[in-house]
């Protein structure tokens, strides 16, 4: 529902206080995208009340500044192609272990992905490490499997040992050229997990 002003007192708590300034922001943010989604409804778009009611809360946070931002949410949707199937995956969802609390209308899933806090990424970080190192043992036991066949041909004599040598250090570089991207991907997701 559209509210009144900056000073409505059905306003979110978390809304009423902020600043003044980004209160009228924020309002005015959700009151455009509220109207614009209750309009698409009725030309056969977005949905119901509490579905404009969950856009315009998207937009009107991001409308206001970071610094005074409310706690955001983002919402994924699913769209599964045999509806029949939504109700089975809505339960599976809010069954799993990973605290999701699906919402559906009959033919969208919508999923809320809350913002994570420090620790949760701090965590987070701890399983990109632990990946990252299974990641390089298994290059690594890769390298290792590849050079144990190279020895076997070179002891019964199917590859001359100059021929081996250039194949072990092909098997090197490629092995070293691996790790770097393995590395690479890794620090780049790190810094997308502690980005804010």
């Amino acid at each position: 529902m559209p509210f009144s002003g900056p000073d409505d007192d059905s306003l979110p708590d978390r809304i009423k206080e902020m600043s003044k300034e980004t209160r009228e922001k924020w309002v005015g943010a959700w009151n455009g995208a509220f109207k614009n989604c209750r309009n698409a409804d009725t030309v056969g778009g977005a949905g119901s009340v509490k579905d404009c009611e969950g856009v315009a809360f998207k937009i009107a946070n991001t409308a206001v500044s970071t610094k005074d931002k409310c706690y955001e949410t983002e919402w994924r949707t699913l769209s599964p192609w045999d509806k029949e199937n939504i109700p089975a995956i809505e339960k599976a969802l809010s069954q799993s272990d990973l605290g999701l609390s699906p919402v559906s209308d009959g033919n969208i899933i919508r999923i809320p992905l809350p913002r994570m806090s420090s620790t949760q990424r701090d965590e987070l970080v701890k399983v990109l490490k632990k990946k990252h190192e299974l990641t390089r043992v298994n290059i690594r036991n890769v390298r290792n499997e590849v050079l144990n066949q190279l020895r076997a041909m070179e002891k019964s004599k199917d590859v001359s040992e100059d021929h081996a040598r250039r194949l072990k250090d092909e098997l090197q570089k490629a092995t070293d050229e691996m790790m770097k991207k393995c590395d690479v991907i890794s620090d780049k997701k790190e810094k997308d997990i502690t980005s804010i």
